[in-house]
């Protein structure tokens, strides 16, 4: 993988760009060389087509500089698809990622990386646009052998005032990049911090898919504030031809006075510089080029993806021997046998910190690094892919998470599920109490909602999964008695097998449950 490979998609965009650049080239040569011509008419006395000439120059610089404008604008578009398709080849990382994700690794990669990617991508570019004036200088100056000197007097005053009277709209234009720069990493930082939600209900492609498309807008923004930027970096540029074109006017007066004596010399000057200028830059670039390739190609070899295909248990039962675990300052877990049916209902109690918790994560498959066998039929949780087990196990913890999208979307995760599927999910988990069903597609922000609102949030996005074990940490903690009783209903009344945690429990809500797990 290297820097052709993430542009190689581009190929339209890439042939317009080299047109561009080639015809911009081509005019820039073709201007100096008008220099001759406006010089020769001057030695001849022949102002008008002097004069003729000069105009010829400066229109000539300006078509170059709209072919510039193209050319750059190709590049950027290019960028845009390169950095997406890096982008995409990161996300891997989600896919592959376990139960902890890195958040900060993998946005220093979108980030810095990109970074590298970018300037990877502007490096070929310039490689084009060197090569082509190297080859455009060559004809030139081969065209003026007969030049003797090089000679000219560059304008800057107007080009720096110039500078400076954009300086106020760059610093306007700096700030939307900032701006957008910041929407962007503050949106994917949000969904990020669910990623354990997309994980436990095996939609992890699907959080690929939203950061993706996250980048793709904002890699739009930024082309179009690239774009403006560019424009502003114009005019000083043809502020400086336009007075270079007054520079050749002045030359002809004086020349007219005898003060001086003209030949090709201006012509002979534009070109060698541009020949000089860009064979150093040819070279140079070729050595970036290599560099970034051998980053880019370690960067992407970490980011292939993983094949995921959940495997089959013959049946639900869960069978526990010898489980033994423990935290560095102390041991929760100790030598735990338990069998729990498929399809019975089952309450863990005990004192805090006596490993409740800790078993659900074991189950979860959030913890593997125990001693001991955990069995789910007839495969041990040790020897099979987390994606297996979050095909069957779902999970409900006592902090639900919710990001800044439709309430819809919060409890599906964009897998489009019926309607009517979601509806009633929301009534079961009273949802409805604070998000009337007509509104289930409005944007909700998690810190507008109570933690209770939360956790009916997250228990609907569990009514609406087909997993066939159940976990409930303190999943109803943040609800008062009338909806704890309602839900607690409906959730015992389900078929598949559930496994609740709560110190919230009456000796007559044990009689309700199949099997009372008492950990100590």
């Amino acid at each position: 993988m290297n820097v052709f490979d993430l542009i190689k998609d581009s190929r339209k965009e890439i042939a317009v760009g080299v047109i561009a650049d080639i015809i911009n080239a081509a005019l820039c040569v073709a201007a100096s060389l008008c220099l001759s011509s406006v010089l020769k008419a001057a030695m001849q006395g022949n102002w008008r087509n002097c004069t003729v000439y000069i105009l010829l120059n400066g229109i000539l610089y300006l078509i170059a500089s709209a072919f510039e404008y193209l050319f750059t604008y190709e590049k950027n578009r290019v960028r845009e698809h390169g950095l997406n398709k890096y982008r995409t080849l990161v996300s891997g990382e989600i896919e592959n990622a376990k139960s902890q994700f890195n958040a900060d690794k993998y946005i220093s990669s979108l980030n810095n990386d990109s970074v590298q990617v970018d300037d990877a991508i502007t490096t070929v570019f310039s490689l084009i646009d060197a090569f082509a004036f190297t080859v455009f200088g060559i004809i030139g100056l081969v065209y003026l052998h007969w030049s003797i000197l090089l000679g000219s007097v560059l304008i800057v005053l107007a080009t720096a005032f110039s500078a400076r009277i954009l300086q106020p709209l760059s610093r306007k234009n700096e700030q939307r990049r900032s701006t957008a720069l910041e929407t962007f990493y503050g949106r994917i930082s949000d969904l990020l911090n669910g990623y354990h939600v997309f994980h436990a209900y095996n939609q992890k492609p699907v959080l690929n898919d939203l950061l993706t498309n996250r980048s793709k807008e904002f890699e739009s923004n930024r082309r179009i504030i690239n774009n403006r930027m560019k424009q502003y970096e114009l005019i000083p540029v043809i502020i400086s031809l336009l007075g270079q074109c007054g520079l050749m006017l002045l030359t002809v007066y004086l020349a007219d006075k005898q003060f001086i004596s003209i030949s090709n010399l201006l012509a002979v000057g534009n070109l060698s510089g541009m020949f000089n200028n860009y064979v150093g830059v040819f070279f140079s670039e070729i050595v970036k080029v290599d560099g970034y390739n051998a980053i880019i190609n370690e960067k992407c070899h970490s980011f292939e993806k993983q094949k995921l295909q959940a495997e089959q248990f013959d049946s639900c039962d869960i069978h526990i021997h010898d489980l033994f675990y423990s935290f560095p300052d102390k041991e929760v877990l100790k030598d735990l046998t338990l069998d729990i049916a498929e399809g019975s209902k089952n309450l863990i109690i005990g004192p805090s910190g006596c490993g409740k918790s800790t078993l659900l994560n074991v189950l979860a498959g959030n913890l593997t690094d125990y001693h001991g066998d955990v069995f789910v039929g007839d495969k041990n949780l040790k020897n099979i892919t987390d994606y297996s087990i979050h095909d069957i196990v779902g999970y409900i913890q006592q902090s639900a998470y919710v990001f800044a999208d439709s309430t819809r979307h919060n409890i599906d995760l964009y897998r489009l599920c019926p309607d009517d599927e979601v509806k009633e999910a929301c009534r079961k988990s009273l949802v409805t109490e604070f998000c009337d069903e007509t509104k289930l597609d409005d944007s909700v922000k998690s810190s507008e909602l109570s933690g209770g609102q939360k956790q009916r949030i997250a228990l609907a996005r569990e009514f609406v999964s087909d997993h066939k074990i159940i976990l409930f940490d303190e999943s109803l903690n943040a609800l008062d008695p009338v909806m704890t009783e309602q839900i607690l209903n409906y959730i015992l009344s389900l078929p598949q097998t559930v496994i609740m945690v709560s110190h919230k429990y009456t000796e007559e809500m044990k009689t309700r449950f199949d099997q009372i797990i008492e950990l100590h």
